[in-house]
């Protein structure tokens, strides 16, 4: 897919093409690899700012909330030469092509676009200089028209016929009516999911005991469906009948990974109705489902007669700053112990609702990988230090792993 002659489908409270509303960041990122994009955030305020995508020679931005990771905005700079953004990187319009109702969009000015392409709406407001003139989903921007043009009317009589004022940026999006600060207000937290998967992740509630509630909305089908998890209980097929095959399968002889276990062989025996291991004496292995779509890796361990046992459930975060990031999908709603939102709060804010012993946490360095299909920008001045310091936390009597970086969770281990 070159950028030398994108073809965009401008689809008005859905999407640019294949690019849709409300579905996922890293879907996002994987759909767009093989275009030459970069991504932009603000590593100081990673649960509490939107995240950029950027389609570097296209002039188009993709706006991420932050809070789900879904796409709530897309912006199509438009503007007749090669310029220079708030980025500092240059691109030009005439690397898209823009379709809408079939047709190209060959001029970006007011009368064309009102008169041909778009049709009539409701009269546009002044925001500042700028005038927006809103549809259902789509909104055009045409800028500096009351400094540059003495246009201080919202009368589109007045001006609709003019050839002189050409569209500066089309907005996509799910509102009846944008403005500036629809992006930041509570509305885009209630973005229509859009999905390419089967099942959908809707949220994972866990109790005091770590017993495990997964609810998912079955697309095909249109309803919605429960799974309740017991670790070193539930067994494989359960969890396979009912939600699926992972994405990627990796199978482990390690005693290592025992180090977290809450039982021993012979007391996981006991505790499941005498349901004996295969051998005491060696671990005949362990397999990781990693479900990158859903946000999280089960464990199973391989050692019962009756069939692997879960043993692990590992919930990732997506945090822009882990290694880990781009591999999986940011589960929307997670809940322990009735504590809602933890994935979208700092450590500071939900330590106090769990037995954490912060006293002595476990220091890892970890460094970034060099991504190889795209750039990552920090959006602020500061230098920023890519060796990044991870603490482990071990919650009290709770058999709970929490990784923590730069007061955020990366990821919740429960075993």
């Amino acid at each position: 897919m070159s950028t030398s002659s994108l073809h965009f489908t401008i689809l008005p409270s859905l999407g640019l093409g294949d690019i849709k509303l409300g579905t996922s960041l890293n879907e996002n990122i994987k759909l767009l690899e093989k275009i030459n994009i970069r991504f932009i955030f603000n590593p100081s305020k990673l649960l509490n700012s939107n995240y950029i995508v950027q389609l570097k020679n296209c002039g188009i931005n993709l706006i991420f909330n932050s809070i789900d990771q879904l796409l709530i905005l897309i912006e199509i700079n438009i503007i007749k030469s090669s310029i220079k953004d708030n980025y500092n990187y240059n691109y030009n319009i005439n690397n898209i092509r823009l379709i809408y109702n079939n047709n190209f969009i060959n001029s970006m000015v007011l009368q064309n676009l009102y008169n041909n392409i778009f049709g009539p709406t409701n009269q546009g407001d002044f925001q500042n200089d700028d005038y927006y003139l809103s549809y259902p989903g789509l909104t055009l921007i045409f800028k500096n028209v009351s400094k540059l043009y003495q246009i201080n009317t919202n009368n589109m009589v007045e001006f609709i016929n003019r050839n002189d004022l050409i569209c500066d940026r089309i907005l996509i999006h799910q509102f009846e009516k944008y403005s500036k600060y629809s992006i930041d207000s509570d509305i885009n937290n209630q973005i229509k999911r859009s999905y390419y998967n089967l099942n959908l992740l809707n949220s994972i509630e866990i109790d005091q005991l770590n017993n495990i509630k997964l609810s998912f909305y079955n697309i095909s089908k249109q309803n919605s469906f429960e799974i309740n998890l017991k670790l070193q209980i539930t067994l494989q097929e359960e969890i396979l009948n009912k939600i699926g095959p992972p994405d990627e399968i990796f199978i482990k002889n390690d005693n290592k990974l025992n180090i977290h276990n809450r039982y021993n062989s012979s007391s996981a025996s006991n505790d499941n109705n005498n349901d004996n291991v295969i051998n005491n004496d060696v671990n005949t292995g362990e397999i990781f489902h990693n479900y990158f779509n859903y946000g999280f890796d089960l464990l199973y361990d391989c050692n019962y007669k009756s069939g692997s046992k879960l043993s692990k459930l590992i919930i990732h975060n997506n945090l822009p700053t882990s290694i880990k990031f781009g591999k999986y999908n940011k589960p929307i709603k997670i809940s322990i112990n009735g504590v809602n939102n933890i994935l979208n709060q700092s450590f500071d804010q939900i330590n106090t609702n769990f037995d954490i012993e912060t006293s002595n946490p476990i220091l890892i360095n970890k460094s970034i990988e060099k991504f190889q299909s795209f750039q990552i920008i920090f959006n602020i001045d500061d230098d920023i230090d890519l060796n990044q310091k991870n603490l482990i936390y071990i919650e009290n009597n709770s058999n709970r792993i929490w990784e923590i970086l730069n007061n955020c969770i990366e990821s919740i281990t429960l075993y």
